[in-house]
């Protein structure tokens, strides 16, 4: 788990990893994800992704430009890597291996990322094409929120069964 930690880090790939590594880096993952703002720019050209915020920057108008050239980062590769790693949540919320409080956890953590694909959505709202592909990751894990508000419904009606009692 040392090599995840790691700034030097390169690797993208996850497909090697164990289920340990590849849980804990995607913990991590969705959970930058969520906290994405608008005209934030994400980091994704390693296995933990970073935000870019422009108003840290004192000339961001020219810094974040230079940086995101000089590094190869762009919305397309962004756009796959977020793919990936919401192919890779799901593959680990179909493993029988895992947890059901890690599998929970994982959810939480995929329905909280939503957000911040919408803020990217705000970001590149004169990229159509880019919206497309965003929307489409909501829709495709929309089922994992409407199945948690569903189990939490179902909670409160129990207790409230129970406090008329």
């Amino acid at each position: 788990m040392s090599d995840l930690l790691s700034p030097a880090q390169q690797s993208v790939s996850l497909e090697n990893a164990s289920t340990e590594e590849l849980y804990f880096a995607i913990q991590v993952n969705l959970i930058v994800l969520s906290k994405v703002q608008i005209d934030d720019h994400l980091d994704t050209s390693k296995r933990i992704f970073t935000i870019m915020r422009p108003s840290q920057y004192k000339f961001a108008s020219v810094q974040v430009p230079v940086i995101r050239w000089w590094y190869s980062m762009n919305r397309q590769n962004a756009i796959v890597s977020i793919q990936q790693l919401y192919y890779y949540t799901s593959t680990l919320l179909e493993n029988p291996k895992l947890a059901e409080d890690q599998k929970n956890r994982l959810k939480k953590h995929l329905v909280n990322s939503h957000a911040g694909i919408r803020h990217l959505m705000e970001t590149y709202s004169q990229d159509p094409a880019t919206q497309a592909r965003l929307k489409c990751l909501i829709d495709e894990t929309k089922k994992y929120d409407d199945a948690r508000r569903a189990k939490r419904r179902n909670h409160d009606d129990i207790l409230r069964q129970q406090s008329n009692k």
